[in-house]
């Protein structure tokens, strides 16, 4: 599914036009955004959270040249799933 799928989707279900349910669905992502890059969690009760994690500095190799590398520390963003969230 992409983003337009699920603006078609919610054009769909709250009888919206496609213009209108793309304005809802960016503004929903842009806050999911914005409060993963200041640092905090999105809770969606029955679906899960979003969170960032550090990854730690790791060394590496680099096949192609047969060297090891260093991987700096960096953010993501890690997805763990509610208990009620269910695929049927």
């Amino acid at each position: 599914m992409t983003k337009s799928d699920i603006i078609t989707v919610v054009a769909n279900e709250c009888k919206l036009s496609n213009a209108q349910a793309k304005e809802v669905v960016d503004v929903v992502f842009d806050a999911i955004k914005i409060e993963l890059s200041k640092g905090g969690e999105v809770r969606i009760k029955d679906f899960g959270t979003f969170k960032t994690v550090t990854c730690k500095e790791k060394k590496a190799r680099d096949l192609s040249r047969g060297t090891t590398i260093v991987i700096p520390e960096h953010k993501k963003v890690k997805f763990a799933p509610s208990i009620n969230f269910k695929v049927e």
